[in-house]
C-alpha cells in the first residue's frame, strides 16, 4: 500500500469508551470518511486513530462534532504538530523580542510559536528567588528539527 512517502498523522481519543470496540469506531469512521487509516486501542478509555495524510487528520478533527457521541473528543497531539529545541548559552538579560530579531535559520525556515527561558532559585535573605539561566526551550512549529539554530551569528546547541 503506497501512502506518497508522507508520515502518518496520529489522531488520540479519549473519554470513557466503556465497552466499545475499536471495529466499531472504524465502522463510524468508514461511513463518515472513507480515507485509508487504522485504529487502535491504547487502554480502556483511549483510541489512536493513525490517518497517513495530514489533510484526512485535519478533516477528522474539523468534522467530529457531527458524528462523534457527545462528550467525546478527537484531537491531535502536541508532539505530532510542533517539536522542542533546548538552546543553551544565551544571554541571561535578552527579552524574547531580541531573541526573535537576531534568529537565523540554516537550511529551511520553520516558525517559533514559543519561548521560555529557564529560571533557576537562588536563595536570599527574604526567602528564595528566581533568577533567569542562559537556556531556553523553543517550540517550533512542524515535525521538522532545524539542521541549526543561529542567534546573532552565534550557533545554539
Amino acid at each position: 500500500m503506497d501512502h506518497d512517502g508522507e508520515i502518518p498523522s496520529t489522531l488520540h481519543k479519549k473519554h470513557n469508551l466503556g465497552n466499545l470496540h475499536p471495529m466499531e469506531v472504524g465502522e463510524t469512521l468508514l461511513k463518515n470518511s472513507p480515507t485509508d487509516f487504522r485504529v487502535k486501542r491504547r487502554g480502556a478509555n483511549f483510541f489512536q486513530i493513525t490517518y497517513f495524510n495530514f489533510k484526512d487528520a485535519n478533516q477528522l478533527i474539523e468534522n467530529h462534532r457531527s458524528w462523534l457521541p457527545s462528550g467525546w473528543q478527537a484531537y491531535i497531539p502536541n508532539s505530532k504538530v510542533s517539536r522542542m529545541v533546548i538552546g543553551k548559552g544565551i544571554k541571561e538579560d535578552w527579552d524574547e523580542q531580541k531573541i526573535r530579531a537576531g534568529i537565523q535559520w540554516e537550511g529551511q525556515e520553520l516558525e517559533i510559536t514559543e519561548m521560555e527561558r529557564f529560571v533557576r532559585k537562588k536563595k536570599t535573605q527574604e526567602g528564595f528567588s528566581l533568577v533567569p539561566t542562559g537556556t531556553m526551550k523553543f517550540t517550533i512549529k512542524g515535525s521538522e528539527f532545524p539542521d541549526k539554530l543561529i542567534i546573532y551569528k552565534n550557533i545554539i546547541k
